[in-house]
C-alpha cells in the first residue's frame, strides 16, 4: 500500500510593488509652473506699462516738439528705458521716473497725458 497523500500547504506572500513617490515630482512641477506663470504675468504687465508710457512720451513729444527737431530719438519703435530716449531715465522696475530736457529749445504746453507716467518723480524743462 502506498502512504497516504500528504497535505501540502502553500503560502503566498503578497508584496507591495516598490514605487517611488511621485508627490515630490508633482510639487516641483507645480512650483515651476507657478513661477513661470508669475514671471509671464509680470513680464506682460511690464510690457503693457511700457507701451502706455511710450504712448505718453510720444504725446509729450507731439506737444513740445511737434516737428521732432529736438526729440527725434523718441520713436514709437523705441524703448524709453534703453537709454536711447534723450533725457529719459527709468527706475529699476523699467518705468519712466525722470525726464530732463532743460535748454533743448522746446516750446508748448505739457499735455495732460503726462499723468500716465505713474512713476515720474522728476520733470526738468527749465531754460526752454
Amino acid at each position: 500500500p502506498s502512504p497516504p497523500p500528504q497535505k501540502k500547504s502553500y503560502t503566498t506572500s503578497i508584496r507591495k510593488p516598490t514605487s517611488f513617490s511621485l508627490q515630490p515630482r508633482k510639487m516641483e512641477l507645480a512650483q515651476c509652473l507657478f513661477l513661470l506663470s508669475t514671471a509671464l504675468f509680470f513680464l506682460c504687465q511690464q510690457t503693457v506699462c511700457l507701451n502706455a508710457e511710450l504712448r505718453t512720451l510720444i504725446d509729450i513729444k507731439a506737444a513740445l516738439d511737434p516737428h521732432g527737431v529736438y526729440l527725434s530719438s523718441w520713436t514709437l519703435d523705441g524703448n524709453p528705458c534703453s537709454g536711447s530716449f534723450l533725457g529719459v531715465a527709468c527706475n529699476e522696475l523699467g518705468q519712466v521716473a525722470n525726464i530732463s530736457l532743460q535748454g533743448k529749445g522746446l516750446d508748448g504746453f505739457i499735455p495732460s497725458a503726462i499723468g500716465g507716467l505713474k512713476s515720474l518723480s522728476g520733470l526738468y524743462l527749465h531754460f526752454n
